[in-house]
């Protein structure tokens, strides 16, 4: 089998981008398996990675890390196997690595490809894009650890949602975020699918795949999307993120919103040694006067959020029930935050 060197190293760069290599708990999963069909596998398990070549003509397993040894500034690069010893040789160089007791027959049998395949539309993907920022870390809330795409394209921490109308209306699919990143960063349009409990991602010669554990459905984002009454805020976007900044600067996590007839304040207390400090910014609003509402928010909010984000503008709308009590806060029709409550 013969690759150019740039094929290698496009191989080891969707490996890390799509999978990653880091410790496996099998030594199989450390390697990449070329076939005589014209494909380069590599898969943790839980997500893999198919990339399709016209120019292997050889079954063979090789590691990623024989892959990498291979030195800068190589042209062509062969490869050959005997004894279960693979020889990768070039003008150059030549090494053998022994696959030891890691048989080809043994790598994990993936899961067939879909026929059909949902394209996803350049406005689409942007939104993919920003809902990748609002994808919940919690090992333990599993199903919020995905980007999901039907009629809306939706993602939650559990405390925010990121929630968009699609453009083309998908089929409810839950894609791994990161596959998401590396197929955005690629500036190219994909499609999606689902089968036999996986995601895929298709683009070029590259498919993705995402194992979902057991029978997991996405959160019903719909029952906490806001109805009824609310308050119009308008804030500068420029001056909430620099506030947003400094707030999380100076250690806080909560600031308090403070509605009183047509003003809000937004205060953060920070705590320096014995001494609480509060810091307070103020904006006119578009409010009935005998608007009252005090609620906190979280400012888990990062630059990365702000990207999502076109007007200079934020409208925030911020919904209640009876009582003045504060439901949730939905920014310009797009992110949906849940109150902090606050300490009595």
């Amino acid at each position: 089998m013969r690759l150019s060197k740039n094929i290698i190293d496009e191989i080891i760069l969707t490996v890390k981008g799509a999978v990653g290599i880091g410790d496996k708990s099998l030594s199989i999963l450390e390697f990449v398996k070329f076939t005589k069909e014209g494909t380069a596998t590599f898969t943790d398990l839980d997500k893999t990675v198919i990339i399709a070549f016209d120019e292997i003509d050889l079954d063979i397993l090789v590691s990623i890390a024989a892959l990498q040894a291979i030195p800068k500034g190589a042209d062509e690069v062969d490869f050959s196997i005997e004894n279960n010893v693979v020889t990768i040789k070039g003008d150059s160089f030549n090494f053998d690595v022994d696959n030891d007791k890691v048989l080809f027959e043994e790598f994990p049998k993936i899961t067939s490809i879909p026929e059909h395949f949902e394209l996803v539309n350049d406005n689409d993907i942007h939104k993919i894009s920003h809902a990748t920022n609002f994808v919940s870390k919690d090992d333990a809330r599993y199903n919020l650890q995905f980007i999901y795409a039907s009629d809306d394209i939706v993602a939650t921490t559990g405390n925010m949602i990121y929630w968009n109308e699609a453009e083309t209306e998908y089929s409810g699919i839950m894609l791994n975020p990161d596959q998401c990143k590396f197929a955005i960063n690629c500036k190219t349009q994909f499609s999606i699918a689902k089968y036999e409990g996986h995601s895929f991602i298709a683009m070029d010669y590259i498919v993705m795949m995402f194992r979902i554990d057991g029978p997991i459905k996405f959160p019903d984002y719909k029952a906490v999307l806001p109805k009824g009454d609310s308050v119009l805020v308008d804030i500068a976007k420029s001056s909430f993120k620099s506030m947003i900044e400094e707030f999380k600067s100076k250690g806080g996590s909560t600031c308090v919103f403070d509605i009183q007839g047509s003003g809000l304040s937004i205060t953060q207390k920070t705590k320096i040694g014995k001494q609480d400090t509060l810091k307070t910014i103020s904006y006119p609003i578009m409010a009935e006067s005998d608007t009252k509402l005090k609620f906190g928010f979280d400012l888990k909010m990062s630059a990365d959020y702000f990207k999502i984000f076109s007007k200079d503008l934020l409208e925030f709308r911020i919904f209640t029930r009876e009582g003045n009590n504060v439901t949730s806060i939905l920014i310009d029709n797009c992110v949906l935050q849940m109150p902090v409550q606050l300490d009595k």
